[in-house]
């Protein structure tokens, strides 16, 4: 399709990404929405937990692999092959689908520990997938793909309502099984294609030498960010579990404009000229603050149409909502700032500074939570102040180690203040 950056192409295939953009996002965006009003708030927790669980346990166990696929196509990264990252994918969904077995075995097959192994096995190979056809310009594709797992949940809620409303887990656990089974039959059947050549212990230990700094801090990005779900669920109930969850979904609108930017540009933030990267980064930054607060002002009015289980919850938890919204801000600008200490490589010496914080501030935050009543408002409240110390933290360890993108980070807790603001102005 050729980079959305680049002047020489065409305003078709400009509206085309777009076009492609918004209808995967919109899946992507209205899954969450038809789960959420189709499933019992208790069933749509279990889920949502599920999946957030996964994501953190696929951001560990993959160890990196996954974020080294882009650098492999197009910066030649070290020794580090496509081979080595199938191979340790394909390992993965091995081991989830064994830890599947012995949950279903000995607790439950439709219980929490199952359905995480299962979402688990479906992100390692989906993940490699999404990156791969990202780095190769197959954009379109790579969208629908990584709208997959939750569009699957929302289908499968909907035959759960219309057949067997008490049996929805099971159906959604069937979905998640075949959309493991699709994704193996890619990954066998192209095989040959991916992997021309064979890759020995030493690329395999390269890849992982690449790739273990990449897991820390996107690792440090997600418990800081898109892991509230599953702390909500650890010192919460399945029901505060479902009413953050819905919230959280709310907040991804804006997220939506943070991928736009980054998927359009993609080819550009792995392989643009450093000294251009800040220009590229506050462009996306910009883009992801204007969202933002069109956000924050359409919430009020825009919660009903969205389903009784949103507007429900931001009725209930009106801060809560507004907070979520206004944190993306922080989630881009996490994201972004692990691009540049990868990009500078930096990455190894930024992680002890950003992970002591995040240790620090995630004790005080789990103290606080457990020892008093909690509640969906305070629990936003906390998980605001531990991604506004991650981002914080970053910013401090990327200036010791000469990278200085002062108009970025500025811009960013500009922004943010003003994002807090008004959310507080129309919380009521």
């Amino acid at each position: 399709m050729g980079n959305l950056g680049d002047a020489h192409v065409s305003w078709r295939a400009r509206a085309k990404f777009l076009a492609s953009f918004v209808s995967a996002r919109g899946l992507q965006f209205l899954a969450p929405i038809v789960a959420a009003n189709l499933l019992s708030r208790s069933d749509y927790g279990v889920i949502e937990f599920a999946h957030a669980a996964a994501s953190l346990a696929i951001a560990v166990a993959s160890l990196g692999t996954l974020g080294v696929v882009p650098f492999v196509i197009l910066s030649s990264l070290g020794r580090a092959t496509l081979g080595a990252v199938i191979l340790h994918q394909a390992g993965l969904v091995v081991v989830s689908l064994i830890i599947y077995c012995c949950a279903a075995i000995l607790v439950n097959p439709l219980s929490s520990p199952a359905l995480v192994a299962l979402f688990t096995a479906v992100f390692a190979l989906q993940g490699f997938w999404v990156y791969l056809l990202r780095a190769r310009d197959a954009v379109t594709r790579s969208l629908f793909l990584e709208a997959l797992p939750f569009t699957l949940v929302a289908v499968a809620a909907s035959v759960a309502w219309v057949v067997a409303p008490t049996h929805s887990l099971f159906i959604v656990a069937g979905a998640l099984l075949c959309a493991l089974v699709a994704c193996v039959w890619a990954t066998a059947s192209q095989w040959p294609r991916l992997v021309p050549t064979y890759s020995t212990p030493l690329h395999y230990v390269d890849t992982l030498r690449e790739g273990i700094p990449l897991m820390l801090g996107g690792l440090l990005a997600l418990l800081a960010t898109t892991s509230g779900r599953l702390g909500i669920g650890l010192v919460g109930d399945a029901e505060m579990t479902g009413a953050f969850a819905a919230l959280s979904r709310i907040a991804a609108l804006p997220i939506v404009a943070h991928q736009l930017a980054v998927v359009a540009r993609f080819r550009d933030l792995y392989a643009i000229n450093l000294p251009q990267l800040e220009l590229l980064v506050m462009q996306v930054g910009r883009f992801v603050a204007i969202s933002v607060a069109l956000t924050l002002l359409a919430v009020p009015w825009a919660s009903p149409w969205l389903g009784p289980a949103f507007h429900l919850a931001a009725q209930q938890h009106p801060l809560a909502a507004m907070l979520l919204v206004a944190q993306v801000i922080l989630w881009s600008g996490i994201s972004l700032n692990d691009l540049i200490a990868a990009r500078h490589e930096v990455l190894p010496r930024v992680l002890p500074w950003s992970s002591s914080a995040l240790a620090v501030v995630g004790t005080v935050a789990a103290w606080s939570l457990t020892s008093d009543v909690v509640t969906v408002d305070r629990f936003a409240i906390w998980h605001t102040t531990v991604m506004f110390t991650l981002f914080f933290a970053q910013t401090v360890a990327l200036a010791c180690c000469g990278v200085r993108f002062n108009r970025f980070w500025a811009s960013c807790v500009f922004a943010f203040a003003g994002a807090i603001a008004l959310a507080i102005c129309l919380a009521p």
